[in-house]
């Protein structure tokens, strides 16, 4: 992960939550994802687990750049409130 989003600062989180939050949604991620994707296919793979294309980023940097954006893009929703002050 890069170091200058481990900093607070991007998050309002400090590490030790950051940690906590990427150690606790990494599994149930994995979980959420393969169930979708076996209703998809209708039943169980056809080729083992880790074959196809790689991620650009981990899960850990997916799940930082989610909270990253959410963080961002709700404080710009809130600015648009009507009677909102910048």
């Amino acid at each position: 992960m890069p170091e200058e989003l481990r900093r607070p600062e991007p998050t309002s989180m400090s590490r030790s939550q950051l940690g906590g939050l990427i150690t606790i949604s990494i599994p149930r991620r994995e979980e959420s994802r393969e169930q979708s994707r076996h209703a998809a296919r209708g039943g169980a793979r056809s080729v083992a687990p880790g074959t196809g294309r790689k991620p650009s980023l981990t899960p850990a940097e997916q799940i930082l750049v989610t909270i990253v954006y959410l963080r961002k893009h709700s404080l710009q929703e809130l600015g648009a409130l009507p009677g909102a002050r910048s």
